[in-house]
């Protein structure tokens, strides 16, 4: 969190409030992109809940080029930070329902299963997608997909 959020009690005044939250709670500022922000927080935590994405990119200066991109180096930061700690267990991330679906990659049928294997296709169109929400659909399916991938791969 930055500064500013750390100061700002609608931002942190319900966990500043929580019992024994002076003595047990540790705030940290972190960019979800800089793994050195990251790394002090992590460090020495068995379990870390990943619940940040950015919900919107389209910042022209930035090294990534569009909320996929940058929902995906998201994770790869903190999937990799939780690897490098040695400390952690568990990597808890929020996932969307959104990047889960029965369709076929082509979209024309459905599966008759419905599992880990079923992701959203992602050059499908769909009827009521905006710009907005299609960029957040295919960014959560490829971030759910590339945080799945690093933990796997470094077991």
């Amino acid at each position: 969190m930055h500064t500013k959020t750390l100061d700002d009690a609608s931002k942190v005044g319900v966990l500043k409030s929580l019992p024994n939250a002076n003595t047990k709670l540790l705030l940290f500022q972190a960019d979800l992109y800089d793994p050195q922000e990251s790394e002090p927080a992590i460090e020495g935590c068995e379990f870390v809940f990943h619940v940040a994405t950015p919900m919107q990119h389209n910042n022209p200066s930035s090294q990534y080029k569009d909320t996929g991109e940058a929902a995906v180096a998201g994770v790869r930061i903190i999937a990799e930070s939780c690897i490098r700690s040695q400390t952690v267990k568990r990597l808890i991330y929020t996932a969307s329902i959104l990047a889960a679906s029965p369709q076929t990659e082509d979209g024309a049928r459905f599966k008759p299963y419905f599992d880990e294997s079923c992701w959203t296709p992602l050059d499908v169109l769909f009827p009521h997608g905006t710009d907005f929400t299609m960029g957040y659909i295919v960014s959560k399916t490829l971030a759910e997909k590339a945080v799945l991938t690093v933990v796997n791969y470094k077991r």
